[in-house]
């Protein structure tokens, strides 16, 4: 099994979560938080979480631009 730096784990987690639209701050903090989970052998809430989080950012993102795009729709009037 491959063996990561914290530090190397943590830049690899920030980047996939800013990367699926996680702010800076976000994503350095839930960052954090998995790699110490990792690190003290809760690998339940470590880093196999990550494309679990990834994935629920790129729905809220998709889900945040349809509704940007249906407020911003002309309703026409019958």
């Amino acid at each position: 099994m491959a063996q990561l730096a914290l530090q190397e784990a943590d830049a690899l987690v920030q980047a996939a979560l800013k990367k699926s639209g996680a702010s800076d701050a976000m994503a350095k903090s839930v960052a954090r938080s998995l790699v110490l989970a990792e690190a003290q052998g809760i690998a339940s809430h470590g880093l196999s979480r990550v494309p679990q989080y990834a994935t629920h950012l790129k729905m809220a993102v998709r889900k945040a631009k349809r509704c940007r795009k249906w407020r911003n729709a002309k309703v026409q009037r019958w």
